[in-house]
């Protein structure tokens, strides 16, 4: 439970975090869900004083990433958006989550902490 998961344990030996966190979408889903609270108050800063975090974000949360994002030390620095399609290749239209468009698409912030060593060669 990443709630109380003492994350200053990896003292920095993780340069990169990806986290998708069980977002409040404010419907009935299949597990449980974190309050925006909760999100916030998760100690990601902790995990490395330089280094780089991939957030994946529900249409609902963009300001509260944002926040965490503050909240945590992270800068954001770019948006990756990803466009859903089915196996015909066309935008799926329809989802239990957000309301006209918001299904068709996720969006994953990116944030650097620090100095994080990139190699740029890639």
């Amino acid at each position: 439970d990443l709630r109380v998961f003492p994350l200053s344990i990896f003292n920095s030996c993780i340069s990169v975090v990806m986290a998708d966190p069980p977002w409040d979408i404010h419907m009935e889903l299949p597990y449980g869900t974190l309050t925006d609270d909760e999100v916030r108050n998760l100690k990601i800063g902790e995990i490395h004083e330089d280094g780089m975090i991939f957030l994946w974000v529900t249409g609902r949360a963009m300001e509260l990433a944002r926040d965490c994002f503050r909240i945590w030390g992270y800068k954001r620095i770019e948006e990756i958006i990803w466009v859903k399609t089915n196996q015909l290749q066309r935008i799926i239209r329809t989802g239990r989550t957000g309301h006209w468009i918001n299904h068709s698409k996720e969006h994953c912030l990116v944030g650097i902490k620090g100095n994080p060593k990139l190699n740029r060669n890639l």
